[in-house]
């Protein structure tokens, strides 16, 4: 890749270049971004805002059987498909449709057995994001990127949605920065700072989203499958939930302050896939990555979780763990 920016790059980044500069515009150009289980809605999401930012590498790690999901419909990866008159492959379409979004873009598309698979691009990535997948895929991934490489970990439940950060990262001066492990975010509490300013009954208001995030990951770890609303799940995902609570010092052995009734409802929607929380994770998401590489901050060395069953205008949440 060329490393002064053409005429053409010029003219359509112009609005970028005078926001963050020229230079940070370079080095986002020159990047390499991967992204795993890309044909998820909030990837897609992702996708397409770093196109349009102008990385300069994007490529798209997807399993082979999810090349017919996307043709059903209903599928959140409804950006990357074609019109009822469109004869090229899936794969084909998904490439020209980002291309029409941003010629300037090298796109690479590589498909796999499993996720778990040591997959070359990780080599050369500047940032790894994973969406949507299991607590063993997640670890794998990270077991096979350099130590350097910040891996984003996406989720989506529904009206829910989080964002974890790990592995490390080298800051705009060159220096390292060694980011919290999975096990620490996962097994996280609040801190004696924190606890100081607010009380049990603020900082569970404050890390409900946090708890709900912990729970679902610690059932998909010991059953690998989602959570349904049959009474043994129901019981067993709302003792979870309560055990979270017990852990982080949230509550002692008062109930949490919503019914296991409360939680037999949410169940159903955590399962869904909604394409508003796609865009908003989306954007968040491209927004920091696009910060981190060219420099601007170093990205996000924490866990972010939205909720918004309340409703709420101030829907992120960062937790200081």
């Amino acid at each position: 890749m060329s490393t002064s920016i053409s005429n053409q790059e010029a003219s359509l980044y112009d609005r970028q270049i005078r926001l963050w500069g020229l230079s940070a515009q370079n080095k986002i150009r020159s990047s390499h971004v991967v992204l795993v289980n890309a044909l998820r809605g909030c990837s897609c999401e992702v996708a397409k805002n770093l196109t349009l930012a102008g990385v300069g590498k994007l490529t798209l790690i997807v399993e082979h059987t999810d090349w017919d999901n996307v043709k059903v419909d209903g599928s959140t990866a409804i950006f990357i498909r074609g019109g009822e008159n469109n004869t090229q492959s899936t794969e084909d379409t998904f490439k020209s449709n980002i291309n029409n979004l941003n010629p300037h873009v090298q796109v690479e598309i590589k498909s796999v057995d499993s996720y778990s698979n040591l997959v070359d691009a990780y080599k050369t990535a500047n940032i790894v994001i994973a969406t949507d997948l299991q607590p063993h895929n997640y670890n794998a991934i990270h077991s096979q990127l350099n130590p350097l490489t910040p891996l984003y970990l996406i989720g989506t439940l529904g009206l829910a949605g989080y964002v974890i950060v790990t592995n490390g990262s080298v800051d705009a001066s060159g220096s390292e920065m060694v980011h919290k492990t999975l096990d620490q975010l996962t097994q996280s509490k609040p801190g004696t700072k924190t606890r100081k300013l607010r009380e049990k009954r603020d900082l569970l208001g404050k890390w409900r989203g946090w708890l709900l995030v912990m729970a679902w990951w610690s059932w998909l770890e010991n059953e690998r499958r989602s959570v349904t609303t049959e009474s043994e799940d129901v019981d067993r995902f709302y003792d979870t939930l309560l055990n979270k609570a017990k852990y982080a010092d949230l509550i002692d052995d008062n109930p949490l302050p919503f019914t296991k009734a409360d939680v037999a409802q949410l169940i159903p929607s955590l399962n869904t896939s909604i394409a508003p929380v796609h865009a908003t994770l989306g954007g968040f998401i491209a927004q920091d990555v696009i910060s981190a590489i060219s420099s601007k901050h170093p990205g996000t060395n924490n866990a972010w979780n939205w909720l918004s069953y309340d409703a709420k205008l101030g829907v992120f949440s960062r937790l200081k763990l």
